[in-house]
């Protein structure tokens, strides 16, 4: 094996990529969808799952979890790709000639392949009941809408939204840029309807960097507060294009601009734009950036206290799931509806990446609370 490892890790460096286990990893996986483990990891991965009660996820977990076979390790390998198919694909890993020895030290590895393009992930437990995933993913990913979510290699800067009460809390450089306005055909009904086409979505207007905050709901409202935070190059051509594209709305539903302030921050509102629960839209302008709100609540939460400083070098998410059950149940009491799943087995998820010579490595930290 120590002689094969040489000539394997010069076969990865003709083809770009990198010599380490898991760069020579990746390059044994066939086209389709593919999956090893360990089945002990895999089986306390689905019981986690199985705790968020009454989701169809965890339903699912627990027919995975019923069907595992009996035996140190499980592989499957589907040639339609579809990663779906691979779980009632599972079969035991032989001793010899199976693709335990994919793992390289970790208790679980996937790919998908298509066209020669590998997504290739690993999948390890933590001490503290928690997850840690990595995924590679290819450059060709980049091209589209997921461009918006691959980050590019210069940082996105320091956050701008507020950080306290959050669900969700995204910040990013992202490799495409922010041309929102390319994503869009020329004819479709974002362009027709929604303006999506204006001077503001496209790319000589914003800056590059994205913020997002998902906020607790007020009690009594049918939805979180919302708002995003779009850098811009120059403040006087970023609030000229939003204002423009708030009188193409203008003109485009029987709806009228209301002025709107926020400490020494000026903007505007469509307060009769109601097409969505408790949707309202305001924004107004900092010295770095938009700040658009779903309503006035909305804006108001997202600049009621310091920026979140949380994100790495080159941006990230966290999605405090600890704060869900507290939000399912605002939300239930507002709608009258029974409340809906459960606590989560974690607590938090973080997650980050940056970009490497041949596309992306994204990381994920489920992180769990104290056991009870």
């Amino acid at each position: 094996m120590k002689r094969v490892l040489p000539l394997l890790c010069l076969s990865v460096l003709l083809a770009g990529d990198r010599c380490s286990p898991e760069g020579v990893a990746q390059q044994r996986w066939r086209e389709g969808a593919g999956l090893v483990a360990e089945t002990a990891a895999l089986r306390t991965t689905l019981a986690h799952l199985v705790e968020i009660e009454r989701t169809p996820l965890a339903r699912w977990a627990g027919e995975v979890l019923r069907a595992l076979p009996d035996c140190a390790f499980v592989e499957a390998h589907v040639a339609s790709g579809r990663m779906s198919e691979l779980w009632p694909a599972l079969t035991c890993s032989p001793p010899d000639g199976g693709r335990a020895d994919w793992l390289d030290g970790h208790q679980m590895a996937f790919a998908r392949v298509r066209d020669a393009e590998r997504i290739v992930g690993w999948l390890d437990s933590t001490a503290d009941r928690g997850l840690a995933i990595r995924v590679s993913v290819p450059r060709a990913l980049s091209e589209g809408g997921l461009g918006l979510l691959l980050p590019d290699r210069q940082p996105p800067g320091g956050g701008v939204l507020s950080g306290g009460d959050t669900l969700v809390h995204a910040r990013l450089r992202p490799v495409a840029g922010l041309d929102l306005a390319t994503l869009v055909d020329d004819d479709g009904p974002g362009a027709q309807m929604f303006r999506l086409k204006s001077e503001l979505f496209g790319g000589l207007v914003l800056e590059g960097s994205w913020e997002i905050a998902v906020y607790l709901p007020e009690e009594g409202r049918p939805m979180p507060r919302l708002a995003a935070a779009l850098d811009f190059r120059h403040r006087g051509a970023a609030v000229a294009a939003m204002e423009e594209f708030i009188d193409e709305l203008e003109r485009t539903w029987p709806v009228t601009r209301s002025s709107f302030r926020l400490d020494d921050h000026e903007g505007a509102c469509l307060l009769d734009l109601k097409l969505l629960p408790d949707l309202a839209p305001c924004y107004v302008a900092t010295d770095t950036a938009l700040i658009v709100g779903w309503n006035p609540a909305s804006l108001r939460k997202s600049l009621d206290g310091d920026a979140s400083e949380e994100f790495g070098r080159f941006g990230g998410a966290t999605i405090d799931l600890a704060r869900f059950p507290t939000a399912d149940r605002i939300l239930s009491r507002a709608l009258g509806t029974p409340t809906g799943s459960g606590p989560f087995p974690w607590q938090r998820l973080d997650a980050s990446g940056e970009r490497t010579e041949n596309g992306f490595d994204l990381e994920f930290q489920l992180r769990a609370g104290p056991q009870t």
